[in-house]
């Protein structure tokens, strides 16, 4: 039984393929996106680098922004989300991609719910998440808080809806979900040097700005 249910594998140990696509549309030149292993998720996951010792001899951590990818097995993902909700709050700057089987989804789930800004769920059949995967892939991403109201891009209009257009690509048209997630990536990392004017038309959609293209090939 336990080679169909796999509690103690985590997405990316299932398929290696699945790393590839997610860095296809969160990987930059300027940035690269860090897989995390369990010991990351307690000290690199919070931006924990390093540190070093000052002049009275106490030591002073050192913190840097960065992309992480958190892939946890189904039986240790409650404990991954405690720490990524816990890490998010602490260091506002960072961006955060959560992927799980949909396995022991009522010890964790809620969770998710709560806290990422926006949630997909990706059908088995796809390239990276083949037919043998058997359940869906559940996909959380987490972006960086804002600097003015509403401080967050979670509920907010410009991204209702976003979930209901990735279901109908997962359907449709599979190859449009990447690009599609590589334009909101780049949009919503570009609203930090956005006046706070400008921020929130954007965020109502009074601006139309395009988080995703509606238009999806037949």
């Amino acid at each position: 039984m336990g080679d169909f249910v796999p509690l103690h594998q985590g997405a990316l140990e299932r398929n290696q393929e699945l790393e590839g696509w997610i860095r296809s549309w969160c990987d930059s030149s300027k940035q690269k996106a860090e897989v995390l292993e369990p010991e990351g998720w307690f000290e690199k996951g919070h931006d924990l680098v390093g540190g070093t010792t000052n002049s009275d001899g106490m030591w002073v951590p050192e913190y840097r922004n960065g992309v992480y990818i958190w892939a946890p097995p189904p039986a240790a993902a409650e404990a991954a989300l405690e720490q990524l909700r816990k890490a998010r709050q602490k260091r506002q700057g960072s961006c955060h991609v959560f992927i799980c089987p949909r396995l022991m989804t009522p010890y964790w789930a809620k969770h998710l719910n709560r806290s990422a800004d926006l949630i997909t769920t990706v059908p088995p059949g796809q390239s990276f998440w083949p037919d043998e995967m058997y359940e869906p892939l559940i996909i959380g991403i987490y972006f960086p808080f804002l600097k003015n109201r509403p401080w967050q891009l979670k509920g907010q209009p410009a991204l209702l809806g976003l979930d209901k257009l990735l279901r109908m690509l997962w359907k449709t048209d599979p190859s449009a979900a990447g690009p599609l997630l590589r334009k909101l990536w780049s949009n919503t990392r570009k609203m930090a040097s956005m006046p706070k004017e400008l921020v929130c038309q954007v965020l109502s959609c009074r601006q139309g700005l395009p988080f995703s293209n509606r238009k999806t090939r037949k």
